[in-house]
C-alpha cells in the first residue's frame, strides 16, 4: 500500500515511549506559548485592543523562533493518529479558553462565542501550519497585521482594529532610537 508516495512498510513506527515524549514536549511548548501570550496580554493593561495585538505579536514571534517545534507540532504530529488528534484539540482548546473571557468582558454579542473562538483559533493554526509547510516560519510575524485585524475587529470592531494596526508598534519604536 502506498500513501503520499511512500510505501507504508518503509515507515518505521516510533516506540510508545518516544511518542509520549514527543507529545509531552509539544504540550509543554504549547503551554509556554499560551503562558507567554497571556503574560504579554496582562502586562499591556489599559488598552485591551493593543494588549490583544501585542499578545498575538508575541505568539507569532515565539512560533517563528522555534521552527523545529512549530513544524513538528503543526505538520508532523497531527498525522500520527487519534491520540495525537485528541491532544491537538485539547491544546487548541487552551487558546479558545483564552478568548472566551474576552468575549464575556467586552459584552460582545456573538451568536455563538464557542464557534467564533474555534474559527479564530483554527484559522490561526492553519496560517501557522501553512507557514511551517512552506518553510516560511521566519515570515510569520509579518502576518500580524492581517491576523490582528481579523481578531481585533471580532472583539472590538473594525475602527479599533484599524487604530491598533496603524499605530507604531513598541518594537518598531525601539528600532527608531
Amino acid at each position: 500500500m502506498r500513501r503520499h508516495g511512500l510505501q507504508t512498510s518503509s515507515v518505521t513506527p516510533l516506540p510508545p515511549g518516544e511518542i509520549d515524549r514527543l507529545l509531552d514536549s509539544v504540550a509543554a511548548f504549547t503551554r509556554l506559548l499560551y503562558t507567554h501570550a497571556a503574560e504579554v496580554f496582562m502586562d499591556a493593561a489599559g488598552d485591551p485592543a493593543q494588549a490583544l495585538h501585542e499578545a498575538l505579536d508575541s505568539l507569532l514571534r515565539d512560533l517563528a523562533a522555534a521552527p523545529e517545534m512549530t513544524y513538528m507540532s503543526t505538520v508532523e504530529l497531527p498525522g500520527l493518529g487519534p491520540l495525537v488528534a485528541d491532544r491537538h484539540h485539547r491544546m487548541l482548546d487552551l487558546f479558545c479558553d483564552f478568548l472566551q473571557p474576552g468575549f464575556a468582558a467586552r459584552g460582545v454579542a456573538l451568536p455563538n462565542p464557542e464557534i467564533v473562538s474555534l474559527c479564530i483559533t483554527g484559522g490561526l493554526w492553519r496560517i501557522v501550519r501553512q507557514h511551517a509547510i512552506d518553510r516560511r516560519l521566519h515570515e510569520l510575524p509579518e502576518a500580524l497585521p492581517a491576523i490582528s485585524h481579523v481578531v481585533l475587529s471580532t472583539f472590538f470592531g473594525v475602527d479599533e482594529a484599524l487604530r491598533v494596526n496603524t499605530r507604531p508598534q513598541p518594537a518598531a519604536i525601539a528600532e527608531l532610537h
